[in-house]
């Protein structure tokens, strides 16, 4: 299907404000897959120097978006640019309009502009071959949803033909570039997964287990993949060798993660076991074998939370615009549930666009690499006011890591929500607590605009309860029922595609607290806190294991916390790594311990629990020195069994010689306690 025949897709939203060039036959063509081309009327165009090129690089990436003079020369330079910087980029900017421009006479507007917040290339969506790679790969993914399987091959297929090689290969020397680069390498290998799951899927296996044999040679890490080629041997009757490679890849990540294959892994293995059909095989529908696990279980606490979503997603199925707010600490499964909502959504035949901003790693304020398809959809003429709507369900927009974006995009977003809401669309904003200004202010907007919150805490000890009873029955080859939310559960034949109880828990679960937990629900939320993504792996790092097998820190709780500690001081880390060997968090004791004034300390815990490491908690009195703990038990676990030998014997001997020296009256400032004591009567 042309892209004009198919007028909406995700990533196919095209900008038709001023802030881009309309494209057209004489706009030059960006290719960044490989190293970077550009193309005119006359043929290929000389670009110039290595730096000219990175230059160009670093405004394509921004998608018509400015970027000041500062930045570029920070992000040139690696953040040490010279005093000479600022005259280079403007003698780069002015040597690439002479060669940008001059296969496009005739323009009415530049392509390369100066605007007030600084340079911006209006390069079309269409003639950048990111942005058609991405769009190819999303609607292959979307087709393959829908079971048409020859189609989404040939367009997956047609995506990666456009690949020629590492993504901005020529600012590979440069951090603005790797982000960016490693978003479009991880879509490459999606593309290249769903490709060999859609020819298995259309019976064509000798091709479907050699392409997963050459990905699982390039990313022996890599689970889908492996999971395709067992299924492509089972089918093609090779049992004991699917077996070998399960063998294989047992191995493979035990040695070099020290961590054991995943769920869907696992399920695929005993599915071998039991010699059961593979999915795929040939002489089946024909209909996509998407090697995907089953349909998670959902908690009656996060039922509810998409329940909420549901009743406001179907005001906006009522021709009104509605905007939504996802808020919570990190790791309570936001982005979860903006996955699970969407895919529900899509079900049912709506458009979903889900965009997400990456962590920030750069200073505050720098430009981010995320938010562009949520932005492009909010700027289509249909969803502005007067706009004519062309979609018979409301479409919806999922936006995370709200919190990460920059201040113009959250401008740009909070603009939007102003606007009357006269189109069937619904924003929904995943924002994790932060203590940013910016952030605060866009969220107080929002709720000024009249948009819904959804507060996201940590799951219950009845949660958890829910979430082994269903890992019980799945291990008993069972079908799952107890906690699933069923769209279609409870509608009846009068009611329409917009009708809100179709988003309400079935009534095949338990109610909430109809049993009690057992005593290994327990232990687990204390030892999570109940927050979803270490509940996930926990639970996850169990399944198969005999009761009462101590189960390690797993893997990826280990890389989160490890990321989170890096990102503190190094004062913040020292005084995290203090605590996790001193029993309670006890500042005044950390001070001694670290050597450091007491008010350092009490920003350093403060820092840890804005990154998740800790949380506070009322003091018992006027002094907000034992307020502070671990924000679980894991996350204490995962830091003592990531600290290395020599830096946990260092903070062994800063603790015990603070233990045994004679503990000094430290100077609290003189606000602490009232401050405290507020706190208190709160």
């Amino acid at each position: 299907m042309s892209r004009t025949a198919e007028p909406f897709a995700f990533a196919a939203v095209r900008h038709d404000g001023p802030r881009c060039d309309d494209g057209g036959p004489s706009a030059p063509f960006f290719g960044v897959l490989g190293p970077l081309e550009v193309r005119g009327d006359r043929g290929h165009i000389d670009l110039g120097p290595p730096q000219r090129r990175a230059l160009l690089l670093r405004l394509l990436m921004e998608d018509c978006r400015p970027v000041s003079v500062g930045r570029i020369c920070d992000d040139l330079w690696n953040g040490r640019p010279p005093a000479s910087a600022a005259s280079s980029v403007h003698a780069h900017i002015s040597r690439l309009r002479s060669v940008l421009e001059e296969p496009t006479a005739g323009r009415t507007s530049p392509l390369l502009a100066s605007t007030s917040a600084g340079y911006v290339l209006r390069a079309a969506p269409d003639r950048r071959d990111a942005v058609l790679f991405e769009e190819a790969v999303e609607h292959g993914h979307r087709l393959a949803d829908e079971g048409r399987t020859d189609r989404a091959l040939r367009t997956v297929e047609r995506a990666l033909a456009r690949w020629r090689g590492q993504p901005y290969a020529d600012a590979q020397a440069y951090s603005f570039a790797r982000q960016e680069a490693d978003r479009l390498t991880e879509l490459h290998w999606s593309a290249r997964d769903l490709r060999a799951r859609l020819l298995l899927g259309e019976g064509r296996l000798e091709q479907a287990i050699s392409t997963c044999t050459e990905l699982v040679g390039e990313n022996p890490l890599r689970e889908t993949s492996w999971v395709t080629l067992l299924r492509a041997l089972q089918a093609d009757g090779r049992t004991a060798e699917a077996l070998q490679q399960y063998e294989t890849v047992r191995r493979t990540l035990a040695d070099a993660l020290g961590a054991d294959p995943g769920p869907l892994l696992r399920r695929t293995h005993l599915a071998l076991l039991r010699q059961e059909p593979a999915d795929g095989a040939p002489g089946t529908v024909r209909r996509l074998a998407v090697p995907a696990p089953a349909p998670a279980p959902v908690p009656t606490s996060r039922g509810r939370q998409l329940s909420a979503l549901g009743e406001l997603f179907a005001r906006a199925g009522t021709g009104r615009t509605v905007w939504a707010v996802l808020h919570g600490a990190t790791g309570t499964g936001k982005t979860w549930l903006l996955r699970e909502f969407g895919r529900r959504a899509r079900a049912r035949g709506s458009v979903v666009v889900h965009d997400r901003y990456p962590r920030r790693t750069a200073p505050q304020g720098a430009a981010g690499y995320g938010g562009g398809a949520a932005l492009r959809l909010l700027r289509e003429p249909w969803a502005v006011p007067g706009g004519a709507a062309r979609h018979t369900e409301p479409v919806l927009c999922l936006v995370d890591g709200v919190q990460d974006a920059p201040p113009e995009d959250l401008e740009a977003l909070a603009v939007h929500a102003d606007l009357p809401g006269e189109v069937p669309l619904m924003v929904v904003c995943a924002v994790t607590e932060v203590r940013d200004p910016a952030v605060a202010a866009f969220q107080a907007r929002l709720a000024r605009s009249g948009a819904g919150l959804i507060e996201v805490g940590p799951l219950d000890i009845t949660d958890v309860e829910e979430l082994l009873r269903a890992r019980d029955t799945d291990r008993a080859g069972s079908p799952r029922t107890g906690g699933a939310v069923d769209l279609d559960g409870g509608a009846g034949p009068d009611d329409g595609p917009g009708a809100a109880h179709m988003w309400r828990p079935s009534g095949s679960h338990p109610p909430h607290g109809s049993f009690p937990p057992s005593a290994e629900a327990a232990g687990l939320h204390a030892l999570t806190g109940g927050n979803a993504f270490y509940l996930t792996e926990v639970i996850g790092a169990s399944d198969g294991l005999p009761a009462g097998t101590p189960v390690r820190v797993p893997h990826a709780v280990r890389c989160e916390v490890r990321a989170r500690l890096a990102a503190l001081s190094p004062d913040a880390r020292r005084v995290v790594e203090a605590a996790v060997l001193s029993g309670p968090v006890e500042a005044r004791f950390l001070a001694r311990a670290c050597a450091l004034p007491f008010t350092v300390v009490l920003r350093a815990l403060e820092d840890a629990a804005d990154a998740g490491l800790m949380t506070w908690e009322r003091a018992g009195g006027p002094s907000l020195s034992d307020a502070y703990a671990f924000s679980c038990e894991l996350v204490r676990g995962a830091l003592l069994a990531d600290m290395p030998p020599s830096r946990a014997h260092t903070a062994r001997t800063a603790v015990a010689r603070a233990k045994t020296r004679p503990a000094e009256q430290t100077p609290v400032p003189a606000a602490l306690p009232a401050v405290a004591a507020t706190l208190q009567r709160g």
